[in-house]
């Protein structure tokens, strides 16, 4: 009884312990114009059925500006942008989308094998200042069996969110973000 007491006081400790939250930057907000519906890249050779009922282009965009406020920028969604606009103009596109396995296996059966990747250039009054390639892929997380396959293509896509938004802060040339 002593070492289980022991062990819960010491993992409560460890629950209360904080890891340290990213430092969000301060100063004016940077405005970035976007497509509002993140295109497919041409020549893709993604699944219809992923181009069909997953709403890729739609949760990119939205993820892009829910972490730009996190990341202090103000992404502008457009029907349409061109690297010669006035600005910063960001110009991605969704080049890669699988999703092997199936949503529900039962207990220990079911797995998920989804992945995304996306690649954007960055222009400041049509003048090239940066470019990536991105990627990420998730298993599902907690209760995969149960989730559908665009649920989980959908976290790779909001990791993505994150990763763009985090590297306008400090963009370069050919850079690798996510798991790329």
């Amino acid at each position: 009884m002593k070492k289980l007491m022991v062990l819960l006081m010491g993992l409560s400790l460890v629950a209360c312990q904080t890891m340290p939250e990213e430092e969000t930057p301060s100063g004016p907000m940077d405005s970035v114009s976007i497509d509002a519906l993140i295109p497919y890249a041409d020549n893709n050779k993604i699944a219809g059925n992923i181009k069909q009922e997953c709403r890729l282009p739609e949760k990119l965009s939205e993820f892009l500006v829910i972490f730009g406020k996190k990341y202090r920028i103000n992404f502008v969604q457009k029907a349409s942008v061109s690297s010669n606009d006035p600005g910063k103009v960001l110009k991605v596109r969704i080049t890669d989308a699988l999703s092997q396995g199936h949503a529900w296996g039962g207990f220990g059966g079911g797995h998920h094998n989804k992945f995304t990747e996306i690649s954007g250039e960055l222009y400041e009054n049509g003048k090239k200042i940066g470019s990536f390639v991105a990627a990420r892929s998730s298993g599902g997380g907690a209760f995969a069996g149960f989730k559908g396959s665009c649920s989980v293509l959908g976290r790779t896509v909001k990791a993505l969110g994150k990763d763009v938004a985090r590297w306008l802060r400090r963009p370069e040339l050919d850079s690798r973000l996510g798991e790329r």
